[in-house]
């Protein structure tokens, strides 16, 4: 990727990809190690064989959503154990969406394993998911305070929205540009900006640092997003875990080729893999994938993701936490490494 990303490439601490998220968890590694706990003694607690699913749906992932809500919360003073629950809550609902994801986009592996609905069966998958949907919310339940529950039942709406909208869109035709923003606000962003907007509320943040906090949390959403859709073409298949161009060899049009679209290019290669799944060899998708990049269609996708991630950075510096100085730095540059590494990224 060679986009601009101006602000977030002048982070104060550059974020090289083989170090992945180290640096900025530094500061919360506490916190998150109490919600990887809270993760596998869910697991451990599930019946057999739910269990063993589980377990391998749990393991690995970036830690994204639990890592920002611990830090935004933590530099708006919040207190560890309201924020472990909410980020432990939110990590569940985001895998037990990931489960329902690869079944309905058919998808035979996540993070480099067999998907549940493939071991297993399609509908162990979507039970292993609902298990994890109830755990989720009852965690948010168990806090006590049903400001909280309702932000919790807001983003299980939206997300499901989501994922409806996309599967069924309006004009029965290819989604657009404007379906496809709506489409990952609703079913990415929406959550992260949900688990950021309760972390302000569980630290008794004003109404406007709240209003903040769900703003960065959903520009940083949508630049994650954007920049796992570019990855999906020019990603490296080790490293993502699945090949690439799976977005194309499921019909689902994300940034990049819509803005090859938007070109207005003749019928070629792109269009056939769109139009017809007898079109999706191998060999087709590797020819789309060259067309889309040559265009480039992908260069334009990670600057709009960098302008969102920009936009997330510009928010951070108007919270005005009332912390000593040290702590604030500390922690918004830990939260700025973050967003840096969300578009700067390699898987």
């Amino acid at each position: 990727m060679t986009g601009r990303c101006d602000s977030v490439r002048r982070s104060p601490v550059n974020i090289p990809s083989t170090r992945g998220t180290a640096g900025f968890v530094a500061t919360i590694r506490p916190m998150l190690s109490d919600v990887e706990c809270i993760l596998l003694e869910q697991v451990a607690q599930a019946p057999s064989p739910l269990n063993t699913m589980l377990r391998q749906a749990v393991v690995g992932g970036k830690r994204l959503r639990p890592t920002v809500i611990l830090l935004l919360g933590s530099l708006l003073s919040g207190g560890a154990e309201r924020l472990v629950q909410i980020a432990a809550a939110v990590e569940t609902l985001h895998v037990a969406t990931l489960i329902h994801d690869d079944i309905m986009d058919g998808s035979p592996v996540r993070r480099g394993r067999e998907t549940i609905h493939v071991r297993w069966s399609v509908r162990d998958g979507v039970l292993a998911g609902d298990y994890l949907l109830a755990a989720s919310a009852e965690r948010i339940a168990r806090l006590g305070d049903t400001a909280l529950m309702e932000v919790f039942a807001r983003v299980l709406t939206i997300v499901c929205g989501g994922q409806m909208a996309e599967t069924h869109p309006d004009s029965g035709t290819v989604r657009g540009l404007d379906a496809y923003r709506r489409d990952i606000e609703a079913k990415t962003a929406s959550m992260i900006a949900g688990g950021c907007e309760m972390s302000a509320m569980a630290a008794g943040a004003a109404r406007d640092a709240v209003d903040k906090a769900r703003e960065f949390g959903r520009r940083l959403g949508i630049a994650f997003q954007m920049t796992d859709d570019v990855l999906d073409l020019v990603g490296d298949e080790q490293q993502l875990g699945k090949p690439r161009g799976s977005d194309l060899r499921q019909g689902l049009l994300t940034l990049p080729t819509l803005l090859y679209l938007e070109q207005g290019k003749p019928a070629d290669t792109v269009a056939r893999v769109i139009e017809d799944a007898g079109e999706r060899s191998k060999e087709t998708i590797a020819a789309a994938i060259e067309m889309i990049c040559a265009s480039g269609a992908v260069d334009a996708a990670a600057d709009e993701a960098c302008r969102h991630a920009d936009a997330a950075l510009a928010v951070l510096s108007g919270l005005g936490p009332k912390q000593p100085a040290e702590t604030v730095a500390i922690l918004e540059n830990a939260l700025r490494d973050l967003v840096a590494y969300a578009v700067l990224r390699q898987r």
